[in-house]
């Protein structure tokens, strides 16, 4: 697997978004993460360190300047506007929680999608939010669950910097690396469901 400035596969975009929101990521935990072979991570590292993306150490690789401006453009096209980890909500009774910050999708989209894109990728589940008229709402929930569960999504809604319309997908499951390929996942069918 090769990288290029022009295009890239999905595993190569998570790489990029791993090694963004996750500074120092090892190599051991990339492949894991990625489900690659150690090969395919070696070459794909090596070819960001020759671009002088990348600088690699023992304690793992982190982007350079000129990598976090490169990958900055290319996450900012992407629509991904942050990732956070959430520990012990409620609302979620798994063990681990990714909440993926999406500008505002041009189209309508399907929760059933999005969700089912973040189990195919690993997650238990996701469940997709939509900051209107300055709270986040749970399209598939109802009002009283909403509720329950108000302080919970005042302090998810805290966590991020959203504008009208933005979308919050929390993905959820036991595997750690799998939760979050999910939720990176869901969001990238998201975003191009909305081109």
């Amino acid at each position: 697997m090769r990288f290029n400035d022009v295009s890239f596969d999905k595993k190569v975009f998570l790489a990029i978004i791993l090694l963004k929101f996750f500074p120092t990521i090892g190599r051991y935990t990339l492949k894991d993460i990625l489900n690659l072979s150690e090969g395919v991570i070696r070459s794909l590292l090596k070819d960001l360190s020759e671009k002088n993306y990348l600088k690699t150490s023992k304690a793992g690789s982190e982007l350079t300047s000129k990598g976090k401006e490169f990958f900055e453009k290319i996450i900012k096209s992407s629509k991904i506007i942050d990732i956070k980890e959430f520990k012990e909500l409620k609302l979620i009774s798994n063990k681990y929680c990714f909440g993926i910050h999406i500008e505002h999708p041009k189209k309508i989209f399907s929760e059933l999608e999005i969700r089912d894109e973040a189990i195919k990728k690993g997650a238990k589940g996701a469940i997709t939010m939509i900051f209107k008229n300055n709270k986040l709402e749970i399209p598939s929930l109802s009002k009283r669950i909403i509720k329950i569960y108000s302080k919970e999504l005042k302090n998810i809604e805290s966590s991020f910097s959203l504008n009208e319309g933005d979308i919050i997908i929390l993905s959820f499951g036991d595997d750690k690396w799998r939760t979050l390929e999910g939720g990176i996942s869901a969001a990238i069918s998201l975003i191009n469901l909305s081109k």
